[in-house]
């Protein structure tokens, strides 16, 4: 590449361009060139940093280091900002304390109550954004509720929560800055399969959790939804966990196993492919953020940035593990 230099401004080879200051009459001038593209204000570029979490959970130095063993979180500190989690589950106590005033309602299909009286949402909302235990520490949660205090509801609610998500989405024009959580299902419904693929096609990431009965998920729904990334749970050594559901649909495996993320009473430990699925959608959103991919990209490049690990999977079964892409 070459750059010269003329009269106070310079003129670029590589990207024939040239930039400099000038008066408006000159910027006019240059505009009505029908030679000329575009024009833009020059801009202050800053550096981009990984942050090291200290104290982090074994799950998220495990999904951001490609060996064993490392103690802390490594992200970029984009960390998911400007990405929003459509959190379809038992709702989520907005106000807790982990989620940093980045969590809001969105909708209710099983009461008039906002709250989580289950647990299960907050967890994974703190697992997904929290500031401690959260992958995408930046990103936004939106609670839709469609599970009740018992974490069970309806298929037609389940139905109607990702309906909203995909008309949220395109009434406020982030489509493809969402992320879809599903970390909820059953057995197979060609409805809730529609309503997940739908999201999909909207330009949405989609994570769903694969299920814990150790079956193969390909009769399971949403996991099996087309175009939908589905999870299952990982141990701290690297094997699949014994409950987890596997098989032909299974983009990555995630930790799933002994987690620890905000409870409804303080910090608690759970195990399930909810919150495989939960370290997923959290990675989709800091994705979405550091590399501007589209949604429809996401879990392809969750399974490019994966790595070889788990030494227990069934013989139909990935053995990718999630990893962040941090380069340690």
């Amino acid at each position: 590449m070459s750059i010269a230099a003329e009269d106070g401004f310079y003129c670029l080879d590589s990207t024939d361009s040239i930039f400099g200051t000038f008066d408006e009459a000159t910027i006019r001038q240059i505009a009505n060139d029908p030679a000329v593209k575009y024009i833009e204000h020059d801009r202050i570029a800053n550096a981009r940093g990984l942050v090291e979490q200290q104290d982090a959970g074994w799950n998220l130095a495990r999904i951001s280091h490609k060996k064993p063993g490392a103690r802390t979180y490594v992200y970029d500190e984009s960390a998911g900002a400007g990405i929003s989690v459509c959190l379809v589950d038992t709702g989520v106590d907005v106000d807790n304390p982990d989620l940093g005033g980045r969590a809001t309602w969105g909708a209710n299909f099983v009461d008039n109550d906002d709250s989580d009286g289950n647990g299960h949402g907050t967890f994974l909302a703190s697992l997904i954004a929290g500031q401690k235990h959260g992958v995408a520490k930046k990103a936004k949660i939106i609670a839709v509720k469609v599970l009740d205090a018992n974490g069970s509801g309806s298929y037609s609610n389940v139905i109607s929560g990702i309906d909203w998500c995909v008309k949220y989405a395109k009434e406020h024009g982030i489509s493809e800055r969402m992320v879809v959580n599903l970390s909820l299902g059953g057995g197979y419904s060609q409805a809730v399969n529609q309503a997940a693929e739908n999201a999909v096609l909207a330009g949405m990431f989609v994570s769903a959790a694969v299920g814990g009965s150790n079956r193969d998920a390909r009769n399971d729904s949403p996991a099996s939804a087309r175009g939908v990334c589905a999870i299952a749970a990982s141990t701290m050594d690297d094997k699949a966990a014994l409950f987890s559901n596997y098989g032909s649909i299974v983009a990555v495996y995630a930790p799933g196993q002994n987690i620890m993320a905000a409870g409804r009473m303080g910090s608690v430990t759970l195990s399930g492919t909810s919150f495989a699925a939960g370290h997923a959608s959290g990675v989709g959103a800091y994705l979405l953020a550091l590399e501007k991919i589209t949604g429809d990209r996401v879990c392809t490049r969750i399974k490019e940035l994966a790595i070889p690990v788990i030494r227990n999977s069934p013989s139909n079964t990935t053995r990718l593990l999630l990893y962040n892409g941090s380069g340690r």
